[in-house]
């Protein structure tokens, strides 16, 4: 045994009691950083999301804006307005008559083949979940695979509507 510490048990306890201290400090310390970055963090996002870097509209509308799918999307709920014989704001109101809710369904189902936009951003469009724009999407290809209510002809006769208005036709 050593002089410094006549008993080992002491001896371990007291390393031990230290150690605690040690990882206990070194825990306060992180929890006080990582509270910092998730602050900084949640305080970007807020920034990004409210005003954008250069305070003119949210990420979304910035990307939207610089792609040009916000002429599309426009052009989308005209055809199908002008087609279904429903208006582009009950289109994307929120009504949920069957007629609306299937005009919303086959503009949400032609946006996402027209653009290139994500789930979450055509939701944007319509006041929508990203969820709801999925179920619409795989909604419609379902019934235009079987033709149900003949959805296969009004999606086509919207889509050819589109490919002439945005020039994309076959010459």
């Amino acid at each position: 045994m050593n002089d410094q510490h006549p008993d080992p048990v002491v001896y371990y306890r007291a390393e031990l009691r230290r150690l605690r201290d040690t990882m206990v400090r070194d825990r306060d310390e992180s929890a006080i950083d990582f509270e910092t970055i998730i602050s900084n963090a949640e305080h970007a996002i807020d920034v990004i999301l409210s005003n954008g870097p250069a305070g003119d509209g949210t990420l979304f509308e910035q990307r939207k804006r610089a792609s040009g799918q916000d002429a599309i999307v426009q052009e989308v709920l005209a055809q199908t307005s002008r087609y279904m014989g429903i208006s582009v704001g009950a289109i994307i109101g929120s009504r949920r008559t069957k007629m609306v809710t299937h005009s919303r369904h086959i503009a949400m189902y032609l946006v996402k083949r027209y653009t290139l936009l994500t789930f979450t951003e055509i939701g944007a469009y319509f006041k929508r979940d990203h969820s709801s724009v999925v179920h619409a999407v795989n909604k419609i290809t379902e019934m235009i695979f079987v033709n149900k209510d003949g959805v296969r002809d009004d999606t086509g006769t919207i889509a050819d509507a589109l490919d002439t208005k945005l020039g994309l036709a076959a010459a």
